[in-house]
């Protein structure tokens, strides 16, 4: 079977849009990525040819998603991950959504490489977090959402709508999170927030036959569900639980936090919270860059240290509870 070949970066002028599609969502380029290979387009390029070269990113994203009152507010924090970004940016132009349904903030947090510049460049909302935290960073693109938002899509800078494009004539995909999402929740008023799904683009071979045997061994959940890069919330239910907590450090799992203060929030008002893995129709996910387990070294990594975490105290619900929760029903 051929496999899709990239453009060459040189050739950029005479690109199609197909082009960029190849050029930043092929397999190739994935692997690429999370092993950590992936050139920066934002440094090879002086900064006109660079605005020049992302403007039918910004065309199509600004078609997208500059309506005036959105219903999604779309939130991802990014620090010094102008090569991720960028390719996470061109994959939303293939999110199957209606146009100015959904708006799309992204959170500088301090980055000192060219983060600021991808997201002017290709027009999304920007946002900025002065002190360094994936917290404050989601904080910021909170506080910058727009009023008319009814669901928060709370993702990450490398997680891509779309599955790594494979075979040539292939240049069309669709993303169908959004839709999936919303049609959930605009059906189940009992459902406070969900998680449709994550699938890692690239992985070690290694890495992927561990995780094989641990799914097998029932040690490790068939679906991955519930992480920061996949969690689409009603707003009503965050501002109840008092928006996003900035200040859980992302190694306490921050985003787990959030989802376990959140599933309290729902057991208080007999609401629910669902995945998809519990209910496979759900299953919609997000392709995430799988840079933490690419290499020889992070599988062994993995091997040494595995998934221990200190034990903590837990609720009456047997959810965790972090020192710094704010729900404790």
């Amino acid at each position: 079977m051929a496999r899709l070949r990239r453009p060459s970066l040189s050739d950029w002028r005479r690109w199609e849009w197909r082009d960029y599609l190849a050029y930043f969502l092929s397999y190739e380029a994935a692997k690429a990525r999370a092993q950590g290979r992936e050139i920066s387009v934002a440094r090879v390029l002086d900064n006109e040819a660079f605005v020049q070269f992302c403007r039918p990113i910004r065309e199509r994203l600004t078609a997208k998603f500059s309506g005036e009152a959105p219903r999604v507010s779309i939130q991802l924090p990014a620090r010094n991950d102008e090569v991720e970004l960028l390719a996470t940016l061109v994959s939303y132009t293939l999110l199957d959504v209606e146009d100015g349904v959904a708006e799309v903030i992204v959170a500088d947090n301090a980055s000192t490489d060219g983060t600021r510049e991808v997201i002017e460049a290709c027009g999304a909302k920007y946002a900025f977090a002065l002190e360094p935290g994936i917290g404050r960073a989601r904080r910021a693109a909170y506080d910058a959402m727009a009023p008319s938002a009814e669901f928060v899509w709370l993702t990450d800078c490398d997680a891509r709508a779309v599955a790594p494009l494979r075979r040539p004539g292939v240049h069309n995909p669709r993303g169908t999170i959004l839709r999936t999402n919303i049609r959930c929740l605009d059906s189940r008023p009992d459902v406070v927030g969900l998680s449709t799904g994550i699938v890692y683009e690239y992985v070690h071979p290694a890495f992927a036959l561990l995780r094989a045997i641990a799914v097998l061994l029932r040690r490790a959940p068939r679906v991955h569900c519930g992480s920061g890069a996949n969690q689409f919330i009603r707003r009503q239910a965050l501002d109840a639980i008092g928006g996003i907590h900035s200040d859980i450090p992302y190694r306490n799992r921050e985003d787990h936090q959030r989802m376990y203060e959140l599933a309290r929030y729902a057991k208080s008002i007999k609401a629910n919270m669902l995945s998809a893995a519990t209910d496979g129709a759900l299953f919609a996910p997000v392709y995430h860059s799988g840079r933490r387990r690419a290499k020889m070294c992070d599988v062994l990594r993995c091997i040494v240290h595995g998934r221990w975490r200190p034990a903590g105290p837990r609720d009456r619900w047997g959810f965790p509870v972090h020192p710094l929760d704010r729900i404790r029903a």
